[in-house]
């Protein structure tokens, strides 16, 4: 799996979050098999995280355009045969929730 490049103020950053059902070993083998086509078509790995115990999945990827351009993006990536194939990764899901972020830049140094 490709890791995300430092992150730019231009980009849009999406993030998700999943309350997660079923096991998390297999909802975690779907989802990283989807990370790489989703940034084959534009749309970079930020961050994940799991909380087990708690059942949550909270992940980011950003995004080269405005909020309104994220849907016509991911026509492509969901009619992609690769992720049409993964589409099981909804079956580990209860509940979704899907908004625009701001990534804040700063300085290391």
């Amino acid at each position: 799996m490709s890791h995300a490049t430092p992150a730019s103020a231009t980009r849009l950053a999406i993030m998700r979050r999943y309350s997660i059902v079923g096991e998390w070993s297999e909802f975690l083998a779907v989802w990283r098999r989807i990370v790489p086509v989703r940034e084959r078509r534009g749309f970079c790995c930020l961050f994940a995280v799991a909380d087990e115990a708690e059942d949550m999945f909270t992940w980011a990827f950003d995004f080269d355009g405005d909020w309104a351009d994220v849907g016509p993006a991911q026509r492509g990536y969901h009619q992609d045969p690769e992720r049409v194939g993964l589409r099981r990764v909804f079956d580990f899901m209860a509940d979704y929730a899907i908004h625009p972020a701001t990534q804040l830049m700063f300085d290391r140094s």
